[in-house]
């Protein structure tokens, strides 16, 4: 069962409330600040987008057709 929308906004707030986990111009990047998707496994910074997309992607099943992740 996926988790509910308050559950993936309160584990992506979570996943950038230290300043070091933020980015900015683009939803995700690496420790060294290449850019990447937030779904990357190197990713390290997120965007407040990018961390609702990576964690909606946490619960994904591989298809795109997930109403979370259409929803943003």
């Amino acid at each position: 069962m996926p988790r509910s929308d308050h559950q993936i906004l309160s584990s992506a707030l979570a996943l950038i409330e230290s300043p070091s986990h933020w980015t900015v111009d683009y939803p995700a990047r690496t420790a060294d600040g290449r850019r990447a998707w937030p779904d990357d496994t190197n990713a390290a910074q997120w965007c407040v987008l990018g961390a609702v997309w990576h964690e909606i992607e946490r619960d994904a099943d591989g298809s795109d057709t997930n109403p979370q992740l259409r929803r943003i």
